[in-house]
């Protein structure tokens, strides 16, 4: 085992993420392979020190394990396996990016480009059109609501701008593959 990976399985109390006392740092710990399903990332810095990660932006497939890291300067919608490697559970480190330092930049930058050209960049950067991105953040973030805080169906839609339930449940089931009421119970 590595040093950050000693330091980091230190750390690591329970599995999924862990807070550390250095705000925006946490860690991140997985014992069991998990199978390709949609995620939102945000933005960060992502170290894995012991077995490895794969994000799908569309079709492009990404490698982050202890010989790559992943670096994101914007929450994406994705998809995400993990893979357990010789039976050492996923630990990584994560470090948040400060959006709020890279503002000034984006502006500079929208200044300088015609709305084309921002919107070929934007799919570059997320391999979405806007409004897919869009989509997919609403339908993970209600996603976290039903999973993580017990939210009802109906107040979860309407807590990430859906008005209409049934479109919401349509969309989420074409996303995730189960309904809003399954992913509430499971």
């Amino acid at each position: 085992m590595t040093p950050l990976a000693q330091t980091l399985s230190l750390l690591a109390k329970e599995e999924c993420y862990n807070k550390t006392h250095i705000p925006g740092v946490g860690v991140f710990k997985a014992s069991e392979s998990r199978e390709r399903e949609p995620l939102c990332y945000s933005q960060g810095i992502f170290i894995v020190a012991q077995s490895a990660k794969r994000i799908y932006l569309e079709q492009q497939a990404y490698d982050y394990n202890p010989d790559n890291y992943l670096v994101l300067t914007l929450p994406i919608p994705a998809e995400c396996e993990t893979s357990i490697v010789d039976d050492k559970p996923l630990l990584s480190m994560l470090v948040d990016i400060d959006i709020s330092l890279l503002h000034p930049l984006v502006r500079l930058f929208d200044q300088h480009q015609q709305a084309t050209d921002s919107n070929r960049n934007f799919r570059y950067m997320t391999s979405s059109s806007s409004i897919q991105y869009l989509k997919k953040l609403r339908l993970s973030r209600a996603r976290e609501l039903l999973q993580d805080h017990g939210v009802r169906v109906k107040q979860a839609a309407a807590e990430v701008g859906y008005e209409s339930p049934t479109q919401f449940s349509r969309e989420f089931k074409r996303y995730f593959g189960l309904t809003p009421q399954a992913c509430a119970a499971a």
